[in-house]
């Protein structure tokens, strides 16, 4: 599982089928194991993630900056 915290900025966010959620400082979502998530800045934003452990279950569909 991840958790988010958006501590600066807008971002828009998708997990699982959920349509794109706009997202602003204070927000904090819970991303359950196995959903697929996705996160786009609109401005400067930070987001503190906290997660298990587990880097091998780490799947990119898609990175518009060239990670594997």
């Amino acid at each position: 599982m991840e958790s988010w915290y958006v501590q600066v900025g807008t971002g828009i966010i998708t997990i699982g089928d959920l349509v794109d959620i706009k997202v602003t400082a204070g927000f904090s979502t819970d991303i359950p194991n196995n959903t697929i998530h996705r996160v786009r800045a609109i401005t400067n934003t930070v987001i503190v993630e906290v997660s298990t452990p587990e880097l091998g279950d780490v799947v990119r569909l898609e990175d518009d900056y060239g990670r594997v």
